[in-house]
C-alpha cells in the first residue's frame, strides 16, 4: 500500500504543536486501519487536535480514523460501542435518544472518543471519573498489526488511558447511566472566599468548578445538581447558547485581543471584565449544560493535584502572576474528580483537584507555564494532564505513578518495535522496552 504524501502538514487547534507526516490515510474501518499498521514503520492515529502537546505527531504516516464512526446500543445493559473517530458529542445525543448519558463529561464535546480517552480528559464533580474510567473493554490494533480486544486485568488497566502508545484504538465500549438533567448555577464570588471554600463546595455539589480571574477581587462558581431529564427547557437553552456565544466568546474575544495589544494594561482588563460576572441558571439535559463551544484559542497546562492542596496551590499561581505581573488574560480553571484506577490516570488512587492555566494562543505561555510547574504544582505532588502542555519526561514521571512499571509490561507486549511512538512519547515514557529505531518523530 502506498501512502499518500502532505504538503499542509498538521497542526494542532491551538496551533502550538506542528508535524510533516509523510503520508495521510483515511482509514474506512478497522480492517484498513490494521493494512496500514502492518505495512508502516512508524503511526499515529489522528483525533481532533484539542491535545496541547505533540502526542499526535509524526514524521510517520497519520491515521485519520475519523470515518470509524458506527454507534451500537445495548440499553438494556447500560453498555455502548462506538467507533473511535466519533465526537463526545455526537455520542452524547445518539444516547440521550436511548435514554442514557454518559457518567461525566468535560467541557468540550468535539473531541473523539478514543483521543478523549487517550489523555483522560475529565469534567468535574467529587463522586465522578473521567471518561476513560467508563471504558468497559476497547479494541484496537496493535504494533504487528493484529486486532486486539482489551477487556480486563492489567491491558484494560493501561488501555484507558494509553497516550496512543499502545496502538490505533478502533472501538471504545462505554458503561452509562440513565439519562439524567444538570441544573447548574453560576454566581460571582469574593475571590479568596470562593478558593477557601472549593474543597466544601466540592462536596456539597454533584460538580463544582471555579473560573478565577488574575488580578480581580471576584471569581466566578458554578455548581450543578443532577435531576430527572427536564422537559420543556428549550428556553433555558436557549439563553445559554447566547451567554456561551456573546459573553463567554464575543467579549472575552475582544478582551484577549486587547490584552495581546497593551499586555500592562493586563491588571486593569481584568478587573473590568470580572464586572461583568453575574448570576445565571440554566437547566436542561447534562450534555448540554456540560459543554459549550470555544471560539477563543488558547494553550493550556493543566495538573492534577491531591484534593487537599487546591487551595495553597491556586493562592500561589495568582500571587506568582501577581507579583511579576505577567500579562495573563485568561482565567484559572479549577475542577475535581473521585480517584480512578488506569494505570497512567492523573486520578490514579486519590481524589484530585485539577488546576488548570491558561494563556491566549497569540501570547506568550512557555516561560509562564515552566515556573508555575517547577515552583507550585510539582512540589505539591502533581501528575499533568496527557494532552496538555507539560515539561517532564519519563524519569520524572515514572515516581509520580504506583502502575508505571505494568503499563510499560503491556506496552512491551503490544507495540515490540516502538511502532506508535514519537518524540512526546519518548520523552514521556521513554522507548518501548522492546527497542526500535531512535527516529521517532517531532516532540
Amino acid at each position: 500500500m502506498g501512502f499518500p504524501s502532505t504538503a499542509s502538514g498538521w497542526r494542532n487547534w491551538s496551533g502550538s504543536v506542528s508535524a510533516q507526516p509523510a503520508g495521510v490515510v483515511r482509514a474506512r474501518d478497522e480492517r484498513a486501519v490494521a493494512a496500514v499498521v502492518s505495512q508502516a514503520r512508524r503511526v499515529k492515529a489522528l483525533g481532533s487536535g484539542h491535545s496541547f502537546t505533540a502526542i499526535a505527531a509524526t514524521d510517520g504516516v497519520a491515521l485519520d480514523v475519523g470515518a470509524l464512526r458506527q454507534v451500537t446500543v445495548a440499553a438494556d445493559e447500560g453498555l455502548v460501542t462506538c467507533g473511535a473517530g466519533l465526537r463526545i458529542g455526537e455520542l452524547a445525543r445518539t444516547l440521550a435518544a436511548h435514554g442514557l448519558a454518559l457518567e461525566n463529561q468535560g467541557d468540550i464535546d468535539r473531541q473523539t472518543v478514543a483521543g478523549a480517552i487517550a489523555t483522560a480528559t475529565h469534567g468535574t464533580g467529587a463522586r465522578f471519573r473521567s471518561l476513560s474510567a467508563q471504558v468497559e473493554r476497547l479494541r484496537l490494533v496493535d504494533g504487528r498489526g493484529q486486532v486486539r480486544e482489551l477487556a480486563g486485568g492489567d491491558e484494560l488497566a493501561a488501555g484507558r488511558v494509553a497516550l496512543g502508545a499502545l496502538g490505533v484504538v478502533t472501538a471504545v465500549t462505554l458503561r452509562c447511566v440513565p439519562l439524567f438533567g444538570i441544573r447548574r448555577v453560576d454566581e460571582p464570588w469574593e475571590r479568596d472566599r470562593a478558593i477557601a471554600r472549593f474543597p466544601a463546595l466540592a462536596a456539597e455539589s454533584d460538580h463544582c468548578e471555579l473560573f478565577v480571574l488574575p488580578y480581580g477581587r471576584r471569581c466566578l462558581v458554578l455548581r450543578s445538581e443532577r435531576t430527572p431529564p427536564p422537559a420543556g427547557r428549550f428556553a433555558s437553552r436557549v439563553r445559554k447558547r447566547a451567554s456561551d456565544l456573546l459573553l463567554a466568546n464575543g467579549v472575552f474575544a475582544l478582551h484577549c485581543q486587547l490584552a495581546r495589544r497593551a499586555p500592562r494594561a493586563v491588571p486593569r482588563l481584568n478587573r473590568l471584565l470580572e464586572l461583568g460576572f453575574g448570576s445565571a441558571r440554566h437547566h436542561d439535559l447534562a450534555y448540554r449544560v456540560y459543554a459549550h463551544p470555544r471560539l477563543v484559542r488558547f494553550n493550556e497546562m493543566e495538573y492534577a493535584l491531591p484534593l487537599a492542596s487546591v487551595g495553597e496551590a491556586v493562592e500561589r499561581v495568582l500571587a506568582t502572576i501577581e507579583r511579576r505581573r505577567l500579562a495573563v488574560c485568561f482565567p484559572l480553571e479549577v475542577r475535581v474528580g473521585a480517584a480512578e484506577d488506569a494505570l497512567l490516570a492523573p486520578a490514579h488512587g486519590r481524589e484530585t483537584a485539577y488546576v488548570a492555566v491558561h494563556q491566549y494562543a497569540p501570547m506568550p505561555y512557555l516561560e509562564l507555564f515552566a515556573e508555575i510547574e517547577r515552583e507550585i504544582f510539582l512540589p505539591l505532588g502533581g501528575r499533568p494532564h496527557w494532552g496538555k502542555w507539560h515539561s517532564l519526561d519519563a524519569a520524572e514521571l515514572a515516581p509520580r505513578y504506583p502502575g508505571w512499571e505494568r503499563f510499560r509490561a503491556v506496552r512491551a507486549r503490544l507495540d515490540p518495535t516502538g511502532k506508535f511512538r514519537n518524540g512526546y512519547l519518548d520523552r514521556v515514557l521513554g522507548p518501548p522496552a522492546g527497542g526500535g529505531d531512535a527516529a521517532a518523530g517531532a516532540s
